[in-house]
C-alpha cells in the first residue's frame, strides 16, 4: 500500500513527485494538500509501447473548494496551466474552486453523481431510499459511457490540440466517480493496461478512507449518535464492478474502446499521436 503522507505540514517540506528521484515518486503520489482530498500525479504508470506517463503533467483530484493559503502556495508550485472541472453548476456554486492567480479554469459539467450522490446520502440517512450503492454507482458509470461522451470528447480533444493545456488538474466533487472514468480512458487511450487502469481507480479507496470516516462521524454527532452513518459508506467508496461496468457499456455501445476513441471521442490518429508526445516520455535507463 502506498505510503500516504501527511497533509499538515509546512509548505517547503510538501514535496512535488515530478521533483523527486525516481525511486521516491510514488511515495508522495498523493499530493499533500491540507485542504483537497484523493489530488494525485498520474504519472509513472508504464504502458504498453514501454514508455511511462510523464510526471507533472496530469492530476486527478477531488474538488478545489477548500484550499488553504498554503496549500494554494503549494499549488503554484505546480506550474498548472488548466483546471478543469467536471462537477454540475450547483456544486460548483456550494463550493467554488480556490485556485492561484494565472490558471485557466475550465468547466465541463456532468450532473450526475454529484448532488444526486448527495441527495441519496441524505434519503439513505432518513430511511426513505433503499441503498443499493453497488447498482447505482454502476449505473452512473454507464452514463457516462453513454450519455456524457461529448463532455469527455471536449476534454480530451483539448489536450490534444491546444499547446496550453498542460500541466493540469481535473476533478469532481469526490475526485472519485467522474474523476474516475476521465482517468480510467485517458490511461487507456495512452495504453497503460486495463490492470493497472483499476489500479489506480482503486486507489480513491486509500486516499479517501480517513475523509469517509470524518464524513460518517460527523453524521454520528449530528444524529446524537442514533444513526448508523456506515450505511453510507458504500457511497464513498469505488469498487472493480464500477468501472468495469463503464468499460462493459463502452464495448456494448461501440463495438470496442478503440470505436469509442475515434468515433464517440473523436481522436484521429494525429491526436493519438500528440497525447503521447505530450504525455509518455521514455523510461530512463
Amino acid at each position: 500500500m502506498a505510503f500516504k503522507p501527511s497533509t499538515r505540514m509546512p509548505l517547503a517540506r510538501r514535496r512535488i513527485p515530478s521533483e523527486l528521484p525516481d525511486a521516491d515518486r510514488e511515495h508522495w503520489r498523493r499530493l499533500p494538500f491540507e485542504g483537497a482530498d484523493n489530488c494525485r500525479d498520474l504519472g509513472g504508470y508504464t504502458v504498453l509501447d514501454g514508455r511511462r506517463l510523464k510526471w507533472g503533467c496530469l492530476y486527478r483530484s477531488g474538488h478545489l473548494g477548500g484550499l488553504t493559503p498554503e496549500d494554494i502556495a503549494f499549488m503554484e508550485r505546480l506550474k498548472l496551466r488548466k483546471v478543469v472541472d467536471f462537477r454540475g453548476r450547483d456544486e460548483r456554486e456550494r463550493r467554488p474552486d480556490r485556485l492561484p492567480g494565472g490558471i485557466e479554469s475550465v468547466h465541463h459539467p456532468i450532473d450526475v453523481a454529484g448532488t444526486d450522490l448527495e441527495r441519496r446520502i441524505i434519503a439513505a440517512l432518513k430511511g426513505k431510499a433503499d441503498l443499493n450503492a453497488g447498482e447505482y454507482l454502476s449505473g452512473v458509470n454507464r452514463l457516462f459511457a453513454t450519455e456524457y461522451t461529448d463532455v469527455y470528447r471536449a476534454w480530451i480533444l483539448d489536450m490534444a490540440r491546444n499547446d496550453e493545456a498542460l500541466p493540469q488538474v481535473f476533478h469532481c466533487t469526490a475526485g472519485k466517480d467522474r474523476a474516475g472514468f476521465a482517468s480510467a480512458i485517458i490511461l487507456t487511450i495512452l495504453g497503460v493496461p486495463r490492470e493497472t487502469v483499476v489500479e489506480d481507480y482503486l486507489k480513491t479507496n486509500h486516499y479517501t478512507a480517513a475523509s469517509a470516516d470524518r464524513i460518517i462521524r460527523k453524521v454520528r454527532r449530528r444524529s446524537f449518535f442514533r444513526t448508523d452513518g456506515e450505511i453510507i459508506r458504500p457511497l464513498l467508496r469505488v469498487e472493480e464492478a464500477h468501472i468495469r461496468t463503464a468499460f462493459e457499456t463502452i464495448d456494448t455501445e461501440w463495438g470496442s474502446f478503440k470505436a469509442y476513441q475515434s468515433e464517440g471521442l473523436g481522436l484521429v490518429e494525429d491526436d493519438l499521436k500528440a497525447l503521447k508526445e505530450r504525455l509518455l516520455e521514455s523510461i530512463p535507463a
